[in-house]
């Protein structure tokens, strides 16, 4: 009795734990499209700055 209530209140948590792992992988490949995509535009406005100087302007 005790073993089908754990099982029956364990699957919806999994479905939902599993949606969020979904986004979470979606959402670590938008920032890093976004971080790469920000690399090239400050290589392009300064290539001579430095990476601390980068830094502090934005």
């Amino acid at each position: 009795m005790r073993t089908s209530v754990f099982v029956d209140a364990q699957t919806p948590r999994d479905n939902n734990n599993n949606n969020n792992n979904n986004n979470i992988i979606i959402i670590i490949i938008i920032i890093i499209i976004i971080q790469t995509s920000v690399q090239r535009v400050k290589s392009l406005l300064t290539p001579a700055m430095s990476p601390l100087a980068l830094a502090q302007h934005f």
